[in-house]
């Protein structure tokens, strides 16, 4: 049974690539086998479409996960075999997954990831996971344990449905919303299974139960972020709805994340009164994906702030306080506190004076329309779904097409045209510097700049916005 496909585009002649795959410099075959434990990984060279593609294949995982949810739906009716088929269950959902992690990985390394696919093999089990869940915490929890059932569900259903190579050149904004809940709700699902086991009384089976479990949802949610972000890296922006709509989104979103926060603080103390630390540490590991972060986030923004504000120089242009520093890179960036405009000294040293002033044009309207201070009060307060779950409720797009036409009517179309064709815009291609390492997804994921290198597809797309037509008009 197929689990998993990815393709590779070649950089390098197909001979050049056989000889580096394959190890032989004699090697004139464009195919290769290779096993690792239960995984059969096929590796073709592909010469029509230039590109090197990868199948994993594992024997049995779709009979495994259709065998766990009829396993599952006995469990229901028998209470004493539902922790192990909870094991059984969360084996099967996260065995074919399990080669995404970097000690059991037999993929290539030629050349960026084009695409990655997860088919749905494992989706019975996952569903029979969700399913046991709800009948072994609904009496503790009541209706909370189906609203929280019911939104693992729907994030568990999107996600498969992401993986299994649904692809559009724009997608919403929301989707980086939803991720963002995925680790609270694995967290809190971890915390009701060992509120649910462990009872009034400590056992070794419950621990044992309760941190596999919530070893398997870091897997899990770990997994998803990676083909979720592969997903929205290769795609386009668009807001999910109108300005209105996304305020009362947004409010809505905000309540979502304040139940879960406080429902994982609950369970946390109940959960302590009779597990051990580590039951709970591991519970809550999920958790420590968006918080971390926004510990690394935040401290870094912090400190590369302190050393701009004490070491860059400080220049006035046009009421507008530039602090240029030395820095690799051409980077212009608006800073809300105190309102500056950053940009590196390749910036200043490539751009005229006229271009530049186009481009602090572009920045002083981000400014005033406070667009820079949305962002960083999300950064300030994005700790349990991350940076970019938040910001996702704002029409990056629209605000930076209005900064641009800010920019060319102050300073002329024709000053900004040059100074974007000089420093170059958000870059079109967006699997550029992607990690092939599964356990930095989520971090780019939430933190990362999938945002701002989604909001135009290519370079052209802003310069053709703000340029007149042949007949003048617009």
């Amino acid at each position: 049974m197929r689990v998993y496909r990815e393709r590779r585009p070649l950089e390098w002649p197909p001979d050049i690539v056989a000889r580096r795959l394959f190890e032989d410099s004699e090697r004139r075959e464009r195919t290769e086998t290779r096993c690792r434990g239960l995984f059969r990984t096929d590796i073709r060279i592909d010469e029509t479409d230039g590109a090197v593609v990868t199948t994993v294949r594992t024997p049995g995982a779709g009979v495994l996960a259709a065998v766990a949810a009829v396993v599952a739906i006995a469990a229901v009716f028998y209470p004493s075999i539902r922790i192990p088929v909870l094991w059984f269950c969360a084996l099967a959902v996260a065995g074919p997954m399990a080669h995404l992690l970097p000690p059991l990985d037999a993929r290539p390394s030629v050349g960026r990831v084009r695409s990655r696919r997860l088919t749905g093999v494992s989706a019975p089990a996952f569903v029979a996971i969700v399913g046991l869940l709800w009948v072994g915490i609904r009496p503790e929890l009541g209706g909370v344990a189906t609203v929280l059932c019911g939104s693992l569900l729907a994030i568990g259903t999107g996600c498969y449905v992401v993986a299994a190579g649904w692809r559009i050149e724009s997608v919403s904004a929301l989707w980086l919303a939803v991720a963002g809940l995925l680790p609270a709700v694995a967290s809190v699902s971890n915390l009701a299974v060992a509120a649910a086991l462990f009872g009034d009384a400590t056992s070794m089976g419950a621990v044992l139960a309760s941190v596999g479990f919530a070893i398997f949802s870091f897997l899990l949610v770990v997994a998803y972020c990676l083909l979720v972000y592969d997903a929205v890296a290769e795609a386009s922006f668009e807001p999910f709805a109108s300005g209105r709509f996304r305020a009362v989104a947004f409010l809505g979103y905000l309540l979502v994340v304040g139940v879960l926060c406080l429902t994982a603080f609950r369970l946390t103390g109940r959960v302590l009164t009779t597990a051990p630390w580590p039951v709970v540490v591991t519970a809550l590991s999920p958790f420590g994906l968006p918080v971390g972060g926004w510990l690394a986030d935040t401290g870094g923004t912090l400190l590369a702030r302190s050393r701009i504000l004490h070491h860059g120089d400080r220049r006035d242009i046009d009421g507008v306080t530039l602090l240029v520093v030395n820095a690799p890179g051409t980077h212009v960036r608006a800073v809300p506190f105190p309102q500056c405009v950053v940009v590196t000294r390749s910036v200043v040293e490539r751009l005229s004076r006229e271009e530049l002033m186009a481009v602090i044009a572009h920045e002083r309207h981000h400014l005033r329309a406070r667009d820079r201070l949305a962002a960083t009060l999300a950064t300030l307060v994005a700790a349990p779904v991350g940076r970019n779950a938040l910001t996702a409720f704002l029409d990056y797009p629209a605000r930076e097409r209005a900064a641009d036409r800010h920019a060319a009517d102050t300073a002329g179309p024709g000053p900004l045209v040059r100074a974007l064709r000089r420093l170059g815009g958000p870059s079109s291609g967006k699997t550029a510097g992607r990690d092939r390492n599964p356990l930095t997804a989520p971090y780019a994921l939430f933190y990362g700049p999938i945002i701002d290198t989604a909001t135009y597809r290519s370079l052209e797309d802003r310069i053709a916005a703000v340029t007149p037509p042949p007949d003048g008009r617009r």
